[in-house]
């Protein structure tokens, strides 16, 4: 800050400092502000004025969605995709966070798009939720055409519904498939694909501009993906053998993002992989924790452009395996707490959608306003060490930031980062891995020195 001249006397700079305060911390106009202080409107400008000049104001603009963006950038930081939207988790009923997630995917599907461009779409539960949070300021000149091939019965599943829909609503046009989404072979197929009304859908379907698709899980109770094919829930066994970790325009794939090896995967009546790689601009849509493993096995295929899904889920993809490592420390009675630089409020919502697939994952949690003092400083580690009832030396931190490892080796603690957009080189204390995915309970004591069983 520039000290002030000789012509800002000590009254001066005194009444400089009550019109700032009445200003910007009292809210104050600069009427209310010359009266108050017997000066005129004039005077208090160029006091204001002067504030500034000197230094005086800083301006500090905390947004409540930082912690998204941060996110975003870090999902980005994966690599993959060019673009993530991640929706904040406002309640703990599924239904409703799909809403929100189909809400955000409509608004960024209407800021893509524009007249004359033709949108290849799946069914879903995820496709749904964006048609019916669509609501455009006007008509576009449109075509919405099938992807896949037909699934009769429930609403999201008819592709030919959810594409007469949204061609409704944009006020553009929709095509429809006269076609099974599974053929009986492989050869009933090929035979189904040459068909000239079939050929001609997934022709301009190849030819879109823009594609809006579900990624779907396939090993929860609640997968959609049974729901388009009767014999798949009976053949659980096989599609576990043959490694899928998610589904993709009903394409089984592997967590690398190729094809399994799975049988119904080639009686397919479907856009191809490569082909749907064609169309110049892919949206992605997803919703909850049992995305993390399809979401993470679409990014590693580099499969979409832009990624829409929930604040809760997106935190699981990147930090892929711990969930699996929270269950092995909470089986082994490990004492273990959260520490976040985000609101309780935030903290508390993530939580609460945590809880439903990972109960009693925390025994403790410190938020923002639990500390005087946050990251990169050690309050919030030595509290939650406090808390724990366990000295912080003998405390192993997982972090993922540069502030939040500094806090962590400030605290005491070992650490075990896990970078993802800035990279943490290792450094006594500091242990680097690249993912949580198959870290150990052995692994930590070990590199840490520390022995975590009670």
């Amino acid at each position: 800050m520039a000290p002030p001249s000789t012509r800002d006397d000590i009254s001066t700079v005194r009444q400089m400092h009550q019109a700032l305060v009445l200003h910007y911390m009292e809210g104050k106009t600069q009427a209310e502000i010359a009266k108050e202080l017997g000066i005129s409107h004039a005077t208090v400008n160029r006091l204001i004025k002067r504030g500034h000049q000197l230094g005086l104001v800083e301006i500090k603009i905390k947004s409540p969605i930082d912690h998204l963006v941060d996110l975003e950038t870090r999902l980005v930081g994966l690599g993959g995709i060019e673009r993530a939207v991640v929706v904040p988790t406002v309640s703990e009923n599924p239904q409703t966070a799909l809403q929100h997630v189909g809400e955000a995917a409509a608004n960024l599907l209407l800021e893509t798009i524009k007249d004359g461009d033709t949108i290849s779409i799946t069914g879903g539960k995820g496709v749904s939720a964006l048609v019916a949070g669509l609501k455009p300021g006007r008509s576009y000149d449109v075509e919405v055409i099938p992807a896949t091939g037909l699934v009769q019965g429930k609403h999201y599943t008819d592709v030919n519904h959810v594409a007469s829909l949204m061609a409704d609503k944009l006020g553009g046009r929709a095509y429809q498939i006269h076609a099974p989404l599974f053929a009986d072979t492989p050869e009933q197929r090929d035979m189904l694909m040459g068909v000239r009304a079939v050929a001609d859908v997934f022709r301009r379907a190849r030819e879109a501009t823009i594609a809006v698709v579900g990624v779907g899980s396939i090993l929860t109770d609640d997968s959609s993906y049974y729901d388009l094919h009767p014999s798949s829930s009976a053949d659980r066994q096989a599609i576990e053998r043959s490694g899928a970790s998610g589904e993709l325009l009903a394409h089984l794939i592997d967590r690398d993002g190729k094809l399994s090896d799975y049988t119904l995967n080639r009686s397919l009546v479907s856009l191809t992989l490569d082909e749907f790689a064609t169309i110049p601009r892919s949206i992605g849509i997803a919703s909850g924790p049992s995305k993390v493993a399809p979401i993470l096995s679409a990014m590693r295929g580099n499969h979409l452009d832009i990624m829409v899904e929930t604040e809760v889920g997106e935190l699981f993809v990147v930090q892929y395996g711990a969930r699996e490592l929270l269950t092995a420390l909470r089986a082994a009675d490990v004492p273990r707490a959260l520490v976040s630089a985000s609101l309780r409020a935030q903290v508390d919502a993530v939580l609460e959608r945590v809880g439903e697939d990972l109960p009693d994952a925390f025994m403790t949690t410190v938020a923002a306003e639990d500390c005087l003092r946050t990251k990169p400083n050690p309050d919030p580690y030595l509290e939650a060490a406090r808390r724990l009832g366990v000295p912080p030396e003998r405390c192993v931190v997982l972090e993922d930031s540069p502030t939040g490892v500094a806090a962590g080796v400030a605290a005491g603690a070992y650490v075990v980062a896990v970078p993802h957009v800035v990279d943490i080189p290792p450094r006594p204390g500091v242990h680097v891995v690249r993912t949580l995915e198959a870290v150990t309970i052995a692994d930590l004591a070990t590199w840490s020195g520390t022995a975590l069983l009670r």
